[in-house]
């Protein structure tokens, strides 16, 4: 029998590889370079920790879907503590309380629930999942508060500064796939 293939998507993946590249090399990582190079780092923190926070609320509604009760509390209660006594979220004062940070989304939901993952596809923009997860990262996006709220362009600039928030974040692997043989190769393995 032939072995089952990963990646039957592989052509049409690479050229959606390359566009994401394209959209990083020359818009997404040298804003995030900037970010990090010229905004103060207790400012990076605070808008990480402030974007983390908004990602509770799916992580718990992850969590209570999967029957992970107590993570889903400790969640919540972290999500409470440090939209309340944190600023909004700037500060993460439920580290210093010991509440751990759990990351749950809707592809591990489906996966606990027994779907299987199905082949490896890489979506515009969004970068690699399978096809049980590209579903589940729409869902996932669109659940986190900040995409409820619609006044003027705070929405767009909230999703600007969560994306070069983020990307500043992954620059540290950058080097570890310009060096490798097949970059896609790389990152889907």
């Amino acid at each position: 029998p032939r072995p089952r293939n990963p990646d039957p998507f592989e052509k049409v993946n690479r050229g959606v590889f390359r566009f994401n590249d394209g959209l990083d090399r020359y818009a997404l990582r040298p804003a995030a370079i900037v970010y990090r190079d010229y905004t103060p780092k207790l400012v990076q923190t605070g808008v990480g920790n402030f974007f983390d926070s908004l990602g509770n609320p799916t992580t718990i509604a992850n969590q209570f879907l999967q029957g992970k009760f107590k993570e889903g509390a400790q969640d919540t209660g972290r999500f409470l503590l440090n939209t309340t006594l944190g600023w909004g979220g700037v500060l993460d004062v439920a580290s210093g309380a010991r509440l751990p940070v759990h990351d749950e989304d809707f592809g591990q939901t489906l996966g606990w629930w027994g779907v299987p993952p199905g082949p490896y596809l890489v979506i515009p923009l969004l970068g690699p999942a399978t096809v049980r997860d590209a579903p589940s990262r729409f869902a996932d996006v669109y659940v986190q508060p900040f995409r409820w709220y619609n006044s003027d362009n705070e929405r767009w600039f909230s999703l600007a500064l969560s994306l070069v928030d983020k990307r500043a974040s992954l620059l540290q692997f950058d080097r570890l796939i310009a060096d490798a043989y097949d970059p896609y190769v790389f990152v889907r393995d």
